[in-house]
Order: C-alpha cells, then structure tokens, then sequence
C-alpha cells in the first residue's frame, strides 16, 4: 500500500494535564499519527491540533478539518484513538460518517476500525465505554467537591479582599483588599457611580491582582460584581452552579451550601448598595422604555396579543406569531396579519378613534350596538371555531404518542419530549380562545365609560395611558392595505371593559 495515500491530515486533541501524564499528550499523539501515516505510504502531512474538551464540537482545529476534507485534497485522516475526536458517542458517529463521507479513509493508531457490521459494533461499543467513563469521572468530581463543601473546605482560591488560607482551606481576610472593597461600598452609596469609581481607582493606581498577576482596574463590571458578591457579608455560597448539561445556570438556593467566612462588611451595607444598583438599573436610559397607549392590550386579529418592538430606531407593533421560530411554525401559529405597523401612527389612531367612539353616551352605545352585528365578531367566533378544531387535533396527537409508548415504538424520553411540546401549544390554544371568548362580553354600560372619559381630561401620554385602562379591555388591530412602505390603513376594534 506504499505511495497509495499522498496526503494525510493529522488530527489530535488533549484537554487537561492528567490526559499527557498517561501518555495523550500531542506530541505523542502527533508522533504515533505520523508513524502510521508514513506506514500507509503518505508523504505529505497536515496537522490539526485541539487544545480543549472533547465533549464539544466547537473547535477551532476541527472544524477547519471538517472544511479541508470538503476540498477533496486529502487522502487519510490519522487519530491516535477515537475518544480524540470527542468523548461523546453521538459526536464521534457524526464526525465519523462526514468524513468516510468526503474523504473514504479513516484511521486511528490505537485500534483498527473498519467500515463494516463488525467494526461499526466495535467502534460503538467502544465509543459507549469512552462516554460512560467521561461521566464517571465527571460524577466523582462533582461528589468529592460537594463532600469538601459540607465539610466547610473552600475549593475557589480566589476572592478579592481576601486571601486563601491552604492549611484550613478557607478565607482568611487580605485587610489591603478588604479596605479597598469597603470604599467601593462607601463610595457607592455616597452617590459615586460603577464607573465613576473606576476612574478614581485608575487615577490613583489602585492595584489589583488575580491569581498573583496585576489585572488592574479595567471595566465597571468588575465594580459592580465586588458590590452583587454577597460573601463579603460572611457567607461563601459553594455548589450553586449546574452541570454545563443543565439547563439553568444555578442550582435552586436549597441547594446551595452556605460555608462561614469572615465578613468585610455588614449585611445592612450590602442591601444599601444593592437597592441602589436596581434604582439605578431601573432608572438608566438604556431601560427605560416608551410608553405606547396600547401596550398589553393590544391583540392581532389571529387572537395572539401584539407587542412592540424596535428596528431601525423606530417603534413597531407586531403580531406575536413573528416569535415562533420557522422550524416550530405549524398550521396553528401561522398569522397572515403579522405585519410591522409604525406604534406612533396606530396609537394615534387609536385615540382618535376612541375620542370619536366617546363624544356622547348614544355614540358608545351605538358603537356596542354595532359590534353584536358586525362582521369582526363573525371573524372573532370563527377563530375560536379554528382553534377548537386545533385543540381536538392536538388532543389525538397526545393520544397517539401514548400508544406508541405503550407499544414500545418509542422510548420515555422520547414520549417525555413530544408530550411536553404537544402540551405547551395545548396550553397556548386554550389561552387563545379564553382570551377571545372574553372579548365578546362587555360589562361597563355607556353611561359609565363617558362619565370616566368625560371625567378624566387628560392630555400627557401617561395620563392617556391611564384612562384607556380604565375603560377599554382589548384592542384588536389589523393591517388592511397592500402598502410597502409607511403608509397605513388600519383597522381598529375597541372592547370595552
């Protein structure tokens, strides 16, 4: 087989100091690599090297491998042994036929894999074993660390302001530290900004160091994560984050193990700073959002409500349909009014129109009068008829998958999985058609809605706001022209509470 193999791509991967102990390191691997490749005849060799986990397929080595095959100029892939190429057995399956797909030929060092029913089994088998063993590793981990914690041992040796003490393996305080992160606290509830306290730090060459290198005072957060930390009050909160497999970052707090440090400050300065920080957050330009007169009552003609959203420094209304993501879009959750409406111009017409409906009590009762007959509670019922057409299919979808797992044609996860979907577009169906259903009944009389409107002369957008609360429930709104551009005809349905 000599000369048979021009071009070999090399590909090797280690991620933590253990791994090159026992022999994974790269140049040992990249050595074996090329041993084999020669042996297979290749002259010329392409090196592919990954410094990070293998339970990922974000690397950068990889993925540029991945591309290279692609181009039909390589002739053999080389790896020492196939957990190198990931440590998840799903991941290695999909390398794997990409590249037989592209390039044919794939080697490892340790083993002799082969595209056949013998030597697909052996590399599954083995790549099960690659997988379960990650775990294991993980899972004690995981255990020993949580034994330390309860025992009150601090793993973590880094927390400004103080210094860890390796014999107890705890905090003990770094009174330099300590008195710097006291005047943040001061600082701050004095009135001085995050960044305004970087500024003076920088001027004055206020040094800090992490894992004894000068880091420096560089950006505002580090301010404000120092004033969120709440061990500086005494308790060092240990095990609170999840597994990167886990959905959520922390743990709930029940979990958490609350180990004694000694305190820099007190809990009463703690709570100060932070309430400052949520007035502050709550305050900044950047969240303070505009009013528009139709927030959270606002509803697409499909039943959905409608929202507001910015593109190109304007403000939008929109159908909540254009949530949904293409891959999830179904029959249900399709809208032919998810259309952009300018909120300015709707809300103006809005209020025009209420104004008009609300001279007289005869106008309001002539306008409620009317919708009984109009033609948009037809539409309104037959959108409750769709979705309780929607609801029945849903319902028999439920059933189904029950009896394929009852058949065994499908495993729990499986059946966990399509139930859950199948249920929250259930749950949102029937949230739907109770929010359409409400629509139709109005409890105020005339009478009452002028005397509040005739009551409550009001010119302030906050005020509008506030007297549109009052009196109206729902606003259905509806795109009716062809127009591409800002020009407008908008239908506009009032209930009235």
């Amino acid at each position: 087989m000599k000369n048979y193999f021009n071009t070999a791509a090399i590909y090797a991967r280690v991620s933590t100091k253990r791994q090159a102990k026992e022999g994974f390191s790269l140049a040992s691997q990249i050595k074996a690599c090329k041993k084999k490749a020669s042996e297979l005849g290749a002259i010329n060799f392409r090196e592919y090297i990954d410094e990070t986990s293998g339970t990922t397929l974000k690397r950068p080595a990889l993925t540029k491998l991945r591309n290279d095959i692609k181009k039909g100029d390589i002739d053999i892939i080389i790896c020492y042994d196939q957990d190198r190429l990931s440590r998840k057995l799903g991941q290695q399956l999909f390398i794997t036929e990409e590249f037989e797909k592209f390039c044919k030929n794939l080697i490892f060092v340790c083993g002799d894999y082969k595209n056949s029913v013998d030597g697909r089994l052996s590399y599954l088998i083995k790549g099960a074993i690659a997988e379960y063993e990650r775990e294991r590793i993980l899972e004690r981990c995981i255990r020993g660390k949580k034994e330390k914690f309860l025992k009150g041992e601090i793993t973590n040796s880094h927390l400004f302001g103080y210094k860890y003490n390796h014999k107890k393996k705890t905090y003990d305080i770094n009174e330099d530290e300590a008195n710097i992160v006291r005047r943040i606290y001061d600082l701050y509830i004095n009135g001085m900004s995050s960044r305004q306290i970087l500024m003076l730090f920088q001027a004055e060459n206020i040094p800090k160091f992490f894992r004894g290198k000068s880091v420096g005072w560089n950006d505002p957060s580090v301010i404000l994560r120092i004033l969120k930390n709440d061990s500086y009050t005494g308790v060092f909160h240990a095990f609170k984050h999840n597994t990167p497999k886990e959905k959520n970052r922390y743990k709930d707090k029940s979990e958490w193990i609350n180990i004694p440090i000694p305190a820099i400050i007190d809990k009463e300065k703690f709570e100060l700073a932070n309430k400052k920080i949520k007035e502050n957050t709550d305050n900044s330009s950047r969240n303070t959002k505009r009013i528009h007169l139709l927030s959270r009552i606002a509803y697409c003609t499909c039943g959905r409500s409608i929202y507001s959203r910015t593109a190109n420094k304007k403000d939008y209304y929109i159908c909540a349909s254009k949530n949904y993501k293409k891959k999830d879009e179904s029959e249900y959750n399709k809208c032919i009014n998810s259309r952009f409406m300018l909120s300015d111009k709707v809300d103006k017409i809005f209020w025009q129109a209420l104004c008009k409906i609300c001279i007289s009590k005869k106008s309001i009762e002539d306008y409620i009068n009317q919708q009984k007959s109009d033609i948009k509670i037809d539409k309104i019922i037959l959108q409750i008829k769709n979705i309780e057409d929607n609801i029945i299919k849903k319902k028999k979808e439920q059933s189904k998958i029950i009896e394929w797992f009852s058949s065994e044609l499908i495993d729990d996860n499986v059946a966990k999985e399509k139930l859950e979907k199948v249920n929250k577009i259930l749950i949102s169906l029937k949230k739907q058609k109770e929010e359409l259903e409400k629509s139709i009944n109005i409890k105020n009389k005339p009478e009452k809605i002028f005397n509040i409107f005739k009551n409550e002369k009001k010119i302030t957008l906050e005020e509008k706001r506030s007297l549109i609360k009052k009196i109206v429930d729902k606003v259905y709104i509806e795109r009716i022209d062809n127009n591409k551009n800002s020009k407008m005809n908008i239908s506009i349905y009032i209930i009235f509470k």
